[in-house]
């Protein structure tokens, strides 16, 4: 084997360890790690027993996304886990509730043609009702509770804001069967309305799919982690199957090698006896 094929041999030898190691490191300290993270995450079913908001006046140099670190998931789990979790959770129940709508609508099209003259007789009755603050719609659906305008606060200072942080009372079984009462924490934000919307995505008296800590049984969230780490699926993927790759090309110019070198340095007597060097 000449020098340069030993060269290409050995450095495909190389590639290989380097990337099974690295696969291996990938296995050790990080998908294993999150494998057990999430065992910590026990699935249950939450009803929702009432809907809050949480309220507090920072300064207005201060913003309200800082008061997420006081969450207990949101330093394990992430902003973006709320947003799978609780925001497209409310837009998947849309999307089936406007399907299920579109038809009932194309139905009552003949009612709402009837109910247009009605409409306009009475015109001026709505503009007399059209000032209601937007609260006020909030009733209908969450109660006197909401009626509270958050838009205007005159006991606030000139360098004070108030943040909002919607609460979800929730009740669920624990794995010894005992029922649990706690509350399932939103973000925070500026906008009471944003909290209002996300308060929806599950509402009053539903149940829904949930979590809780084994390590404490009243960290309950609509959302946990990942069985295991999509990072890691991908590191070991690519680092087995180059590995695996290095491997075959190592054996195949191993033997393609080899075999140059025995029809160029070996020679067999005519009778097929002797093996000359």
């Amino acid at each position: 084997m000449k020098f340069r094929e030993k060269i290409i041999c050995i450095c495909l030898v190389i590639f290989s360890l380097l990337t099974l190691i690295a696969t291996i490191i990938i296995v050790l300290f990080d998908l294993l790690p999150s494998m057990k993270f999430a065992k910590t995450y026990i699935p249950s079913d939450c009803k929702v027993i009432n809907h809050y908001f949480n309220t507090t006046v920072i300064s207005s140099d201060e913003k309200c996304m800082e008061l997420n670190n006081d969450v207990w998931w949101y330093n394990k789990l992430g902003a973006n886990a709320f947003y799978y979790g609780v925001i497209e959770h409310k837009d998947k129940d849309n999307n089936n509730n406007n399907n299920n709508n579109n038809n009932n609508n194309n139905n009552n099209n003949n009612n709402n043609n009837n109910n247009n003259n009605n409409n306009n007789n009475n015109t001026n009755n709505t503009t007399d009702s059209g000032s209601s603050s937007s609260s006020d719609c909030s009733n209908s659906e969450y109660g006197s509770s909401y009626s509270y305008s958050y838009d205007e606060d005159s006991s606030l200072g000139s360098n004070e804001k108030i943040c909002f942080q919607g609460l979800f009372e929730v009740e669920y079984s624990d794995q010894k069967s005992s029922m649990i009462v706690s509350n399932i924490s939103g973000l925070w934000s500026p906008n009471w309305r944003w909290c209002y919307s996300y308060l929806k995505s599950f509402g009053v008296g539903n149940t829904d799919n949930c979590f809780y800590e084994s390590t404490d049984i009243y960290n309950a969230n609509w959302f946990g982690p990942s069985k295991y780490s999509i990072f890691s699926i991908v590191g070991i993927c690519v680092g087995g199957g180059f590995s695996l790759i290095c491997l075959i090309l190592f054996i195949y110019f191993y033997k393609r090698f080899s075999r140059v070198d025995l029809n160029s340095y070996i020679r067999i007597s005519p009778d097929g006896t002797h093996i000359f060097y």
